[in-house]
């Protein structure tokens, strides 16, 4: 099992994730919420996720990564623009939202 300061992962489900993640690209607009230390940090988790991301085989992107992790993240995908969000209600969102109405329209 996975195992961080917080949370215990199942092998079962840590398998299923990667499998939906393996099979979720090609698409329009992929969405992986949230990529974090067990994967970019530790090298487990949901490693499909990274592969998602990295193949570009989608129109957009939204990778939800904390704020800790953005250096690891940005040494991976050195071309994404990047949404620091303070709150749920952050005027970001706006921006996000016309982003991918404007690519996906």
């Amino acid at each position: 099992a996975s195992v961080t300061q917080h949370w215990n992962f199942l092998p079962e489900s840590m398998d299923w994730g990667n499998q939906l993640l393996a099979a979720a690209v090609p698409c329009d607009l992929l969405i992986v919420d949230e990529l974090g230390p067990l994967e970019l940090k530790m090298g487990q988790g949901w490693q499909q996720g990274i592969s998602a991301v990295s193949s570009g085989r989608y129109r957009l992107c939204l990778l939800v990564i904390r704020p800790s992790l953005l250096e690891e993240a940005h040494s991976l995908w050195p071309t994404g623009e990047v949404f620091l969000f303070q709150s749920k209600n952050d005027p970001q969102w706006g921006k996000i939202y016309d982003r991918i109405l404007s690519i996906l329209s």
